[in-house]
């Protein structure tokens, strides 16, 4: 399981447990503040198939449709768990996921599966780059300033944004 070892085990069981909750009634986390909810009662969003998300970088844009999405809010802290398959600027297929809890984005080129692992990849956050600062605005998804890098260190600058 190559991406559950490439983010936080927490992130892991996230996802484990929202990438079959398509049918799931959804809850508006647009009302949610952070300096007021608790992290007992803070409200979670989740869903798929209508979800859709793009990667802007230099090198164009990475359009996907999320088949996992999930937000919820931790304490003061949102907990983004966001992944689907989709195309890169010249066409090939991809598949994108954000984690906040795993503090990385990536980018897999040449597969459209969250199981196969490619060597073509796109990443960026902590342990890569810098940290991500993930920004949620009801259910809209963003992070600005990525600084996106390959396996050969190649880097490109990008931003990133998804409906859920």
């Amino acid at each position: 399981m190559y991406l559950l070892r490439r983010i936080h085990p927490l992130a892991a069981l996230v996802l484990l447990s929202v990438s079959g909750c398509g049918a799931s009634p959804e809850v508006d986390a647009s009302s949610a503040s952070p300096a007021v909810a608790p992290a007992a009662a803070a409200p979670a969003t989740t869903g798929a198939g209508s979800s859709s998300g793009v990667v802007e970088t230099a090198g164009g844009r990475y359009t996907f449709a999320a088949t996992t999405c999930a937000i919820h809010l931790e304490g003061d802290a949102w907990d983004v768990e966001i992944a689907g398959p989709g195309k890169a600027p010249d066409g090939e297929k991809v598949f994108v996921q954000l984690s906040s809890t795993g503090d990385v984005l990536s980018i897999d080129l040449g597969t459209d599966s969250e199981f196969d692992s490619s060597e073509r990849t796109w990443q960026a956050g902590q342990n890569i780059t810098n940290t991500l600062k993930v920004d949620v605005s009801g259910r809209t998804v963003r992070v600005a300033e990525l600084e996106l890098v390959d396996l050969q260190g190649n880097r490109q600058p990008g931003s990133f944004e998804a409906e859920c």
